[in-house]
């Protein structure tokens, strides 16, 4: 056993064939399972990623002046592979297999530039069975590409600052292909155009690129972004006669900067959407009100908890933060009540969902905390871009995205599932520094 370890140690080859090939099969498997058992009955914005893909299948790949277009990255790559394999669910949960099982490789690389192969691996093997990789591959949402995006971003800053081996040529190399895949990760999702001002930070803070003007590396990284960002930004004014960066959902920010009359803001209409006067409660409560004024469903748990007193009500600030904050780190849930503006109810998770996540995202979350408290008290690197990401993550999530899920926190999972192998190796080797002290004393 030992000897099977040193040749995957030793030849990283077979490391990455083998976390490849597992992943994989996990995920094709999964994803043939969930097609069989007709999951799709119960899709919502997967019909929605569907519909634009179909219309780029019906009005060709490169035609974008449908309206209903509005974020490009997933309907194309979905329209692209359609086109290829057929119009198929099963064609989009074994894309997203393959796109998830390309992540624990990167998870794997990543954790060995910064630490060590044993680290690295570890972390791998555990983000094959993460139950928050597999929930969303035998779906049609961004899930798998954005975990996969984002840990490949995260992967190259970590080689400029920790691969002692990159020449400047291999430096400028990666800076233009991190600069190429944040400008695909944000025509996935918009919202993280706001990482521009951290990765930069990044930039400019990586040791290895003092031998190469750094204010060089972060102009050609910004023109790069910007070249890459005009066929879209093109086509929005071409569509909507205003300038519009990404999607319309940034145009809160777009219309008052360049003094347009203002749009809608879309999330007030989802924040109005579970409204509930005192009126309206007390219909709920006696059950002559069963929809929402915006025609969604009133659940079951949330009458119940309504009539036993646990009702909707406007939240401060500080508790709309507050709330956002939980629901978007909480490892388990067995509480039901409401979260963000305070009418969205959320009923408590099941037991089989508290046990999925809790045994694999509850763990290392708290080795991972434990390992940067260690980190920090090394000065390790690792331990200020960790907690840099984590922070700002939060930050735009909870002040700015008021209706977070706790799955647009996932792609930086990746990086917890790391410390925390790494907080898990320094615990038992000190539980065993222990032990031998005892045993000599």
């Amino acid at each position: 056993m030992t000897k099977l370890i040193n040749n995957f140690r030793e030849n990283e080859k077979y490391s990455v064939i083998l976390i490849f090939s597992l992943a994989f099969v996990i995920r094709a498997t999964f994803s043939v399972f969930s097609y069989n058992s007709d999951i799709m009955t119960g899709f919502v914005d997967d019909l929605g990623y569907m519909k634009k893909a179909e219309i780029l299948l019906t009005e060709g790949l490169f035609n974008w002046q449908n309206p209903d277009l509005n974020m490009p990255g997933l309907p194309f790559l979905m329209a692209l592979a359609m086109s290829v394999f057929g119009k198929n669910w099963l064609v989009v949960f074994l894309v997203n297999s393959f796109i998830g099982a390309i992540t624990p490789v990167i998870i794997f690389k990543t954790g060995k530039i910064v630490f060590n192969w044993k680290i690295g691996f570890s972390a791998a093997i555990w983000s094959i069975f993460y139950i928050l990789f597999l929930k969303y591959i035998p779906t049609a949402g961004k899930e798998p590409w954005m975990i996969l995006l984002f840990s490949l971003i995260i992967y190259l800053i970590s080689r400029l600052q920790f691969y002692s081996e990159m020449d400047n040529k291999g430096r400028v190399y990666t800076i233009i292909l991190i600069a190429l895949l944040y400008s695909f990760f944000i025509h996935f999702d918009e919202r993280y155009l706001s990482w521009l001002p951290l990765i930069i930070l990044f930039l400019f803070s990586s040791k290895k690129l003092k031998k190469i003007k750094n204010i060089r590396v972060v102009s050609l990284f910004l023109v790069i972004l910007l070249i890459t960002m005009l066929p879209w930004l093109i086509r929005n004014y071409k569509v909507y006669d205003k300038v519009v960066i990404l999607s319309k959902r940034t145009e809160h920010l777009t219309d008052k900067l360049f003094g347009y009359e203002e749009a809608n803001y879309i999330m007030d209409g989802k924040k109005k959407s579970w409204y509930l006067t005192p009126a309206q409660i007390d219909s709920v409560i006696n059950g002559t009100k069963t929809t929402l004024d915006s025609g969604l469903p009133i659940l079951p748990q949330q009458v119940n908890a309504m009539r036993i007193g646990n009702l909707p009500h406007e939240f401060s600030r500080l508790e709309r933060y507050f709330s956002t904050f939980v629901v978007f780190w909480k490892p388990i849930d067995f509480y039901e009540g409401y979260s963000t503006y305070g009418y969205r109810f959320d009923g408590r998770w099941s037991v089989k969902h508290n046990l999925s996540v809790g045994l694999t995202y509850g763990p290392v979350l708290l080795l991972s905390i434990f390992a940067l408290v260690i980190l920090f008290r090394k000065k390790h690197y690792f331990a200020y871009f960790a907690l840099a990401i984590f922070g700002w993550h939060t930050i735009i999530h909870v002040l700015f995205i008021p209706f977070a899920r706790n799955r647009y926190r996932i792609p930086v999972d990746g990086l917890i599932i790391i410390l925390g192998m790494y907080g898990l190796f320094y615990l038992i080797d000190y539980l065993r520094r222990e032990r031998k002290a005892a045993l000599k004393a």
